[in-house]
């Protein structure tokens, strides 16, 4: 640890530290090896587009639409996006040919460092922005097929965003990892999906037909058993993540068949050279492979991981029996998921199931797999409590970050585990490459580094701890910090830079440092929260005053942001308390009158109310403040056609 006794006396060297991330950057005049190898990926992204722009799924093109990709520090392309800019280039002349729009921006673009964002506002549009892994895919032996997936994975998210119907919804950390049955017949449907892959491959069609009905009737089984959470959160996720997912690989299949032409054939290798030997079923299996341990699944990747495969499996497997699923996908909703169809292509009924799950459990040995399961359980309890031990044996300066958890945006990407306990209250990962959380005022970024997370989801509240091992600037109030140790001090706004950090607060909050834990607390409740309860119990006019109350007396305490409200809105408009949520939108375009969201949000309220011509009104204001929002466009185009 560092002395006791600490003077943080610093002077203003934020901005001497981070001149590469001014406008514009420095040009480079000839691209490096990394460079190259980054391009090829684009080059080869946007032929597959140009050659079969409908080929992967219908109006997903990213030939046409605005994308931003960028290598972390280096340089971020704007990609097909005709209108200049302010602080992007031309793209250098000499520079292998994209064959598409690019503009570049040399350097560091804005708080781009790495990770993933949606709904990135660039001019007057808003744009996946997809971080190139190269890096991390070298640590892990993949090659450049899967950095290509992985920008056609990513990007399909944003299409999903402007284009998809409602996606349900679930946090993963609630998700019960620790369900032994849950987890073994899970197992079963991902053997089953595998052993009907293998038998599509052969040409074994009626095993192929038959092991599919087995995995209707086991996930049928499954998802009645357990949670309705698990339900909701799975059903959500197979059509968000297994759709993506079978968009990567459907990706990387497509490549042989182009009618290939490379800019950078003197510069680096084929592209179909490297996805050669790789197919859509052997990717699925690879997939598959990669998440199972043992004879079961480790709780870690009960979460997320092997839903990608079971999504990308059942999608691939509709594809090759003819089954129109795309467009039922897309429309999305409460009510869609893979294996209703398959119960409908093959005539399935609910009295068949008992016999097909039982058949199921006999043929794959299903207590060998529940002993299996027992055994990752305990593993993953034990490996959490070594992690933390070594989590917390680090030495430097401790950080405790405590803040409101309610509009958050969250980015991750890690090569480490990562360990979910207490019914997701607890997570922790002792390396992450970036780690990220973003809200109008917040803006945390830690490289490199294991994070642990605690939270309170009643009260929407998050600790999350970290170590880094230098402070190089603080600046509280726009003054650089001159602190001893065990003082509390409050500020108004705090910017706060170190060797994997890089964190800023524009809004109230406090800062003790003792024994080298820096404590920064930034928490407020959500005044949504305590409107509800009242909405419920009296009224909305009452709920209203209270809001103003709060407000006038309370307001270092609650979270009166935008989101706050409109979150309220829509849990009004999903209980159908439609009247009610109007009310309460229109109280947020009070406080927030030019934000196209919030008029967005009024004009769904209407429009669920019947009210067309004023749906219509704030549709229209929402796509006059915000010219590229598609919702609003899709949705005037719905109104219109009534």
């Amino acid at each position: 640890m560092k002395t006791a006794k600490l003077v943080i006396f610093i002077a203003l060297n934020l901005i001497l530290c981070c001149g590469c991330i001014f406008e514009g950057g420095s040009k480079r005049n000839k691209p490096t090896d990394e460079d190259y190898t980054s391009l090829k990926i684009i080059e080869g992204i946007v032929q597959l587009f140009q050659q079969k722009p409908d080929s992967v799924w219908p109006g997903y093109n990213l030939s046409e639409s605005p994308v931003i990709v960028y290598l972390p520090g280096e340089w971020t392309l704007l990609l097909n996006y005709k209108k200049e800019v302010d602080g992007f280039n031309s793209y250098p002349e000499n520079w292998p040919d994209l064959r598409t729009d690019v503009q570049i921006y040399f350097g560091q673009y804005k708080d781009l460092a790495g990770q993933l964002v949606f709904d990135f506002q660039v001019d007057t549009i808003r744009v996946a922005a997809i971080n190139i892994p190269l890096k991390y895919f070298k640590e892990y032996e993949a090659n450049v097929a899967y950095a290509f997936g992985f920008i056609a994975h990513e990007a399909f998210h944003q299409f999903q965003h402007d284009n998809f119907g409602e996606i349900v919804w679930g946090r993963e950390e609630k998700y019960p990892i620790l369900d032994k049955e849950n987890t073994a017949l899970a197992y079963l449907e991902m053997q089953l999906l595998i052993d009907a892959v293998k038998m599509m491959q052969t040409g074994n069609d009626k095993k192929c037909s038959e092991l599919i009905k087995q995995f209707v009737a086991v996930r049928d089984f499954r998802w009645k058993r357990g949670d309705q959470f698990i339900t909701k959160y799975e059903q959500g996720l197979e059509i968000n993540e297994g759709t993506a997912r079978y968009v990567e690989k459907k990706s990387i299949d497509l490549i042989k068949s182009l009618q290939y032409k490379s800019s950078l054939k003197n510069y680096s290798s084929f592209l179909p050279d490297d996805f050669a030997g790789y197919s859509f079923p052997e990717l699925i299996l690879q997939d598959f492979h990669g998440r199972i341990t043992g004879n079961s699944i480790s709780p870690e990747d009960m979460l997320r991981n092997r839903v990608y495969p079971v999504g990308s499996a059942q999608a691939f497997l509709l594809d090759y029996f003819n089954i129109e699923w795309k467009s039922l996908a897309q429309k999305a909703g409460a009510e869609f998921t893979y294996a209703k169809l398959f119960r409908d292509y093959f005539g399935l009924d609910e009295s068949q199931y008992v016999n097909l799950v039982e058949t199921s459990k006999k043929d794959y040995e299903y207590e060998k797999i529940l002993v299996s399961t027992d055994s990752l359980i305990q593993a993953h309890l034990d490996g959490y409590r070594k992690e933390l031990l070594s989590f917390e044996a680090q030495t430097g300066y401790r950080f405790e970050i405590f803040l409101s958890s309610g509009n958050l945006s969250r980015s991750r990407s890690s090569s480490g585990k990562r360990w979910t306990v207490n019914k997701g209250t607890r997570q922790l990962c002792n390396h992450y490459n970036i780690y990220s959380l973003k809200s109008r005022q917040l803006l945390l970024q830690i490289h490199n580094s294991g994070v642990f997370e605690e939270n309170d989801y009643k009260e929407k509240t998050k600790k999350v701890v970290f170590y880094s091992d230098e402070i190089s600037s603080v600046v509280l109030d726009g003054k650089p910090l001159k602190y001893s140790e065990g003082e509390s001090i409050k500020f108004t706004n705090i910017e706060m830079q170190g060797t994997n950090l890089k964190f800023r607060y524009n809004n109230a909050g406090s800062m003790i440092m003792a024994d080298s834990t820096i404590k920064i607390s930034i928490a407020k409740y959500s005044v949504a929260g305590a409107l509800l309860n009242t909405i419920f119990k009296k009224d909305v006019n009452s709920a209203i005053r209270q809001y103003y109350y709060i407000k006038k007396h309370h307001q270092d305490k609650y979270d009166f942001g935008e989101n706050e409200l409109n979150t309220l809105g829509y849990i009004l408009l999903e209980t159908g308390k439609i009247s009610e949520a109007i009310e309460i939108f229109k109280l947020n375009l009070e406080v927030y009158p030019e934000s196209a969201n919030v008029y967005d949000s009024l004009g769904e309220a209407y429009m669920n109310n019947g009210d067309t011509e004023l749906a219509i009104k704030n549709y229209k204001k929402s796509l006059e403040l915000d010219p590229g929002n598609q919702n609003a466009i899709k949705m005037l185009k719905k109104l219109k056609s009534l």
